[in-house]
């Protein structure tokens, strides 16, 4: 209701000033939300926690600028240069209020993105596009690259592990040409890792609270980061190895920085955060450049997501709402806006331009097909199920291969049309590694690959990782090599098609299948790769193990399962559909009953499996 004094005699009196109602609002936030700049300088003066957001993700200051109080706007400046100066105890941190008085004060940046772009950042802009666009057209796979069957093969033999993160690892990048992989985790730090040594360079520390994305710059020793203390850091990478070495520290945002890209005329970062605003900053002085902010997307918590096209002009954001937008760098104008059908998590453009790939809070994967574009309007040409949010997506350098991190580390591959390697339209799956990741990024000619996961470890898969023997496996870590032996001889069988070699290779296959499972069949026995692969919704394992004599409907008991299950109730429990389907198209019994006399069908409504039932 704005009343100064009952605040005050509230606060005197000890009430608690940063409480939360049930909402996530403070006492703050709603003075700011209803337009009260007495009482929301009174309680800033007073101690409260400008930081604290509300259950949507929202600050008192981003309330007072979508409800356009601007008296309350200044209100907090007035606060916030009280705290520089030293007239105030901070109740925020100095990069929070750095932050906010850069956002408040860079009159040049926000008359540049409602006016004209300089002449200098135009031309710079004009004349790497034209590069790019002319390098691109010629460009040739980079030196090594990898082929899909040394892909295949590098990412199915080679295996190294280091723990880094002790909060967990959230962000990994390899650079393009060295041995060198950075990470970012929720302990505010960002690790460089070499990779042939097997060890980590330098733990570069700074950032108040967990690191969002980190990217390693493709031709200069520097590394730029992004996180939740809403600033984007520049690092030394070549100082690291005597000791780590912050460069400058960009406080661009008032809220947490979401992502961060370097662009490809490598002069120049875009960063993307969850105040609403995305910003283009020079790498050599650290001052903003280009700044536009997005009302829409501010109300429906910022943008957590954002990458660069290869050709410098384009330039993509996701948002929590389930919208993918995509801007014109130069006119600062949104040239194109799909959905997703829900929340957006990770993007990512190809090298070669053509596809464009996006991931969603609700495990689904869309691969969307540049060329195709018409109407301002993008259509999904692929869709993936992989059952877990899709946390992150990248192409390699040479654009033939995605990979992604969700419940599992998928890669997936071709040649430049995308489907040489089945009969069938879907994108093929190369390799599937199982760990709940967080981040994945390729190395050199894609001949490693990174990837972090909230336990805070770093996985190193590929030829690449370095000399040197593996680090010992663990049980789970040779159980799991174990249970995808079989999913990785069927890739090898998908390969030989794709060769015209199929018929001898897969006799072969089927012979050494048959061969490690004799004693099993012949005791009548279900092996556990087998149950486990329909517990998990490996398609591949259960096509080898039928095709290879085994049994349809043999009964088992789980470990604390129910005797007399069958393949087909394991699925259809478990929710896999396409093993379901694959089952019933191979012949098996749904009417078969378990030791409590349920079918499959009923095991799946049980479950809440109502797509399998």
């Amino acid at each position: 209701k704005g009343h100064e004094r009952v605040a005050d005699l509230l606060l005197q009196h000890g009430a608690e000033i940063n409480l939360q109602a049930s909402d996530g609002h403070t006492a703050l936030t709603c003075a700011a939300f209803f337009g009260h700049p007495a009482v929301v300088l009174r309680l800033l003066r007073a101690g409260a926690d400008m930081a604290i957001r509300d259950v949507d993700g929202r600050t008192a200051l981003q309330h007072a600028k979508i409800k356009g109080h601007a008296e309350c706007e200044q209100a907090i400046r007035t606060h916030l240069e009280e705290v520089m100066a030293g007239r105030r105890e901070p109740a925020v941190s100095e990069a929070d209020a750095t932050a906010t008085l850069r956002d408040a004060g860079s009159e040049g940046a926000q008359a540049d993105a409602a006016g004209e772009l300089s002449d200098t950042l135009t031309a710079k802009l004009d004349a790497s596009n034209s590069t790019l666009l002319k390098w691109r057209s010629k460009r040739q796979p980079p030196d090594g690259q990898a082929s899909i069957e040394q892909v295949y093969q590098a990412l199915s033999c080679v295996y190294t592990r280091s723990a880094i993160h002790g909060e967990g690892a959230i962000c990994v990048d390899c650079h393009r040409t060295e041995a060198l992989v950075a990470t970012g985790g929720a302990d505010g730090v960002v690790c460089l890792y070499d990779t042939p040594q097997r060890k980590v360079l330098a733990e570069m520390k700074g950032h108040d609270g967990p690191v969002h994305r980190v990217r390693l710059h493709p031709r200069k020793d520097v590394a730029v980061s992004a996180g939740a203390d809403a600033s984007v850091r520049l690092w030394s990478t070549s100082e690291t190895r005597s000791g780590s070495s912050l460069l400058k520290v960009m406080p661009l945002h008032t809220a947490a920085v979401n992502d961060v890209c370097i662009h490809p005329g490598l002069e120049y970062t875009v960063s993307a955060s969850a105040d609403g605003s995305w910003k283009m900053a020079d790498l050599a002085t650290g001052e903003c450049v280009v700044s536009v902010e997005d009302a829409v997307a501010l109300s429906h918590g910022g943008f957590s997501c954002s990458d660069v096209h290869p050709d410098g002009m384009l330039f993509s954001v996701g948002v929590p709402s389930g919208n993918v937008k995509v801007w014109d760098l130069k006119s600062r104008t949104d040239v194109a806006s799909f959905g997703l059908e829900q929340p957006t998590t990770c993007l990512s453009f190809s090298e070669n331009s053509f596809y464009f790939a996006t991931g969603g809070a609700e495990g689904v994967l869309k691969v969307w097909d540049l060329r195709k574009f018409g109407d301002n309007r993008l259509e999904a040409v692929h869709a993936m199920e992989l059952g877990a949010p899709v946390r992150s997506a990248v192409f390699d350098y040479s654009g033939q291969f995605l990979a992604t991190a969700a419940g599992t580390v998928t890669v997936v591959g071709g040649t430049s049309d995308w489907c040489p390697l089945y009969e069938s339209t879907s994108w093929a799956s190369l390799a599937e590694h199982e760990v709940a990741a967080s981040g994945v990024s390729f190395g050199p000619g894609a001949s490693l690959l990174a990837a972090v996961c909230p336990s805070g470890d770093l996985f190193i898969y590929g030829r690449g990782a370095g000399a040197g023997p593996a680090p010992t496996a663990t049980a789970q870590e040779r159980d799991g090599e174990r249970s995808s032996i079989i999913e990785e001889h069927l890739a090898a069988a998908r390969l030989a098609e794709a060769a015209g070699q199929l018929p001898t290779v897969k006799k072969n296959l089927c012979e050494m299948i048959a061969e490690r499972w004799q004693q099993t069949m012949a005791d009548g026995r279900v092996p556990e790769e087998v149950w486990r692969a329909a517990e998990r919704g490996r398609e591949a394992t259960i096509a080898a193990w039928i095709d290879s004599g085994g049994k349809m409907d043999v009964t088992f008991s789980p470990p604390d399962g129910v005797g007399g299950t069958t393949l087909l109730m394991l699925a259809a429990g478990n929710g896999h559909e396409r093993v379901v389907a694959a089952l019933l198209q191979r012949g098996a019994d749904p009417e078969l009953c378990d030791a409590k006399g349920k079918t499959a069908v009923q095991i799946a409504r049980q479950a809440g499996r109502a797509g399998c039932a």
